[in-house]
């Protein structure tokens, strides 16, 4: 049987922002093998999101410190959107295995990372209850199963979620483009990055790829990490991790319901929401044109629990010191 891989191997094979996280030692069990846990009909969840051991003390810690950085944003004019994606085991936690369920901190993480994140007077629409409500409303997926991202309907359905919340606290200037043009939906496959995180035999159980529907668009990116090539001076722009790529939808849908072009800075990598907000900070598509009128920072809900200094999350290359955060975000506000 092949080996599962190392710590370093699996890092390395999973680069996306949604796959920062520590990696943990747990009693072995029918259900939690190596990094994974094998939940309910083809179910998978990371080990590392431990939801048995979640303390809402560093939530509210980690929501004061967000909070801050939203307050330089206010000062420099810059108006803050945060969204965090709920869990996908709180979305499905119904197919969570019986030696994997949440604690009782753990059932109220969500909703308390968004009361402390409104404390800052940012937006934060509660997509936890979007994604609640899509899940009823309709048999597919929201999140795939053995992969950390959320499908087309999920990325769709929050892009949705948040115009709706911008449209109705800000009053944002007709843009002078249109926004990206929606078609007919197409079917597409995302490989499950779970995989890689098992052994040979385990890994044969899982199917290569899972089929999700997202819809046809015009829009053009200079990469796949990179901005919409359409140049309106992007007075809204998103700031995020692996799961605003343009595969799954989110940059596109948001584009055509607020109906303006729309700048877009993401990192796959493994580094997290502060080194991400600084590298755009730092970069030429935020000192090379008008500042933006709003900025969508989004978190995943484990990331939104963590500190930047969150080393076994983040990795060498993107933990900092808190301080050394905050200095280099006033610095770039500031314009230095």
């Amino acid at each position: 049987m092949t080996p599962a891989p190392s710590r370093r191997q699996a890092l390395r094979g999973l680069g996306a922002a949604a796959l920062a996280m520590p990696f943990l030692r747990s009693p072995a069990s029918a259900e939690i093998r190596g990094q994974i846990v094998v939940g309910k009909d083809g179910w998978l969840f990371g080990l590392w999101e431990d939801i048995r051991r979640v303390n809402l003390a560093r939530s509210r810690s980690t929501g004061a410190f967000v909070n801050q950085a939203a307050g330089e944003f206010r000062r420099a004019g810059i108006d803050l959107v945060l969204t965090v994606s709920p869990g996908r085991f709180r979305t499905y936690e119904d197919m969570l295995p019986p030696e994997f369920q949440m604690n009782p901190d753990a059932k109220d993480r969500y909703r308390t990372i968004l009361a402390e994140f409104r404390k800052s007077g940012a937006l934060v629409p509660d997509l936890g209850a979007s994604f609640a409500a899509l899940r009823r409303a309709q048999p597919e997926l929201v999140y795939f199963k053995a992969d950390t991202h959320w499908t087309g309907i999920g990325a769709e359905g929050a892009a949705t979620e948040v115009a709706k919340a911008i449209k109705d606290r800000f009053r944002l200037a007709p843009s002078q483009k249109r926004g990206t043009q929606i078609g007919d939906w197409e079917t597409r496959q995302n490989p499950g990055e779970f995989r890689r995180l098992m052994t040979a035999a385990e890994a044969a159980k899982v199917p290569a790829t899972e089929a999700y529907r997202v819809h046809k668009s015009q829009a053009r990116f200079a990469s796949a990490q990179g901005e919409l090539v359409d140049d309106d001076a992007n007075d809204v722009v998103i700031v995020g991790n692996s799961y605003m790529l343009p595969q799954f939808g989110f940059p596109q849908m948001l584009s055509n319901q607020l109906d303006r072009p729309l700048g877009l800075s993401l990192k796959a990598q493994r580094i997290g929401p502060y080194k991400i907000m600084l590298d755009y900070l730092g970069s030429s598509q935020f000192k090379g044109q008008p500042r933006p009128k709003l900025i969508i920072w989004h978190f995943l809900e484990g990331s939104a629990d963590q500190m930047p200094d969150a080393r076994e999350w983040w990795g060498d290359a993107g933990a900092m010191a808190p301080d050394a955060f905050m200095a280099g975000l006033r610095a770039a506000l500031a314009g230095r």
